[in-house]
């Protein structure tokens, strides 16, 4: 059976009520994104369209499916999403070569949010083509990042990108957090603070790498601000999940009280005073959920703002600290 064929087959035969929590103060069901509706006043913010067979989160403004619901649940991609329901479907998959993009159809629009968000799939595969041109390879191997790394992690180049629709097009790298969002850094050297970040506008950012919280084993896991943070982290041999903002530490708390992790966490945010604000606030909420942490920004970043800057700065010290946080952390288990 060919992949679209089957992707329909899938959502037909799996009705995603019978795996979304109802909510038990209204009619709605609960975010299995960001949890809304799981809380005290039990006011869900899923509402279900069965014509289309897809749900929307008025709060986090996730639209998905039954294989989002299966990749948010197990922490995997949407290959391995497909290839799992698929065998419960009792059938196979046929071969294919390339990630495939997910292409929704617009579902109605909510009545508490307005129109669904876009599904930018097909602009991130175009970005993902784009990657080894020679500015993107030129800004990222800068930043100590290998062009075989941003490939891995879905990172692409957009040459007139302009994620908040600002009208301040320009080259920038994209980094999707999920089919809906994505972050773009600009190449520019000259690009105003303001410019250089920019998020997706009206569209909340899921975690970066989140599936890294349940991989198999029990190595730590270093939590950082920003993509290329995690990058960094990942090129010198560890593991990490990103916020994609020093705000959003609540992305984390949220896909931890939706499924635990058995890895500790290394929270290595910036030194800034945002950072460090934020990191004192997720200290007292993992404390408070008896998860498994260390503050470890200090030994990453050392005089650097960020663990990026730390590896452009120091690339063998940056390399030093990140295996030595991993060989002290298994050998406290």
């Amino acid at each position: 059976m060919d992949r679209m064929t089957l992707k329909e087959e899938i959502r037909q035969h799996f009705d995603c009520r019978d795996y979304l929590r109802k909510s038990s103060g209204c009619s709605l069901y609960i975010c299995p994104s960001c949890g809304s509706g799981s809380r005290q006043h039990k006011t869900g913010a899923v509402k279900y369209y069965p014509d289309t067979q897809r749900w929307h989160c008025h709060r986090c403004k996730t639209l998905g499916d039954i294989f989002t619901i299966y990749e948010l649940e197990h922490g995997v991609d949407f290959n391995v999403a497909l290839w799992a329901l698929a065998e419960q479907l009792g059938t196979s998959v046929e071969p294919h070569s390339t990630k495939p993009a997910r292409k929704c159809p617009p579902a109605p629009s909510p009545v508490q949010s307005g129109s669904a968000p876009k599904d930018m799939s097909d602009y991130f595969a175009a970005c993902r083509a784009r990657l080894h041109d020679p500015a993107a390879v030129s800004f990222l191997s800068a930043r100590g990042i290998n062009i075989k790394t941003a490939e891995t992690y879905g990172l692409g180049f957009g040459p007139k990108a302009d994620p908040a629709g600002s009208h301040r097009c320009c080259p920038r790298i994209t980094i999707p957090t999920n089919c809906f969002h994505y972050v773009a850094r600009s190449i520019d050297p000259d690009a105003q603070p303001g410019c250089r970040t920019m998020n997706s506008l009206g569209v909340s950012p899921t975690l970066f790498n989140r599936q890294a919280l349940y991989a198999p084993g029990d190595e730590p896991v270093f939590v950082t601000e920003g993509a290329f943070d995690a990058l960094s982290v990942i090129e010198a041999g560890g593991s990490a999940v990103a916020l994609n903002s020093a705000a959003n530490g609540r992305l984390l708390l949220n896909a931890l009280r939706e499924r635990p992790t058995n890895h500790p966490l290394l929270l290595c945010l910036d030194s800034d005073r945002s950072g460090r604000e934020a990191c004192d606030n997720l200290v007292k909420q993992l404390h408070a959920g008896g998860v498994v942490f260390r503050d470890v920004c200090a030994d990453v970043c050392g005089e650097a703002r960020d663990p990026n800057e730390s590896l452009q700065a120091d690339e063998p010290r940056f390399i030093e600290s990140i295996q030595g946080l991993k060989a002290e952390t298994m050998r406290r288990k």
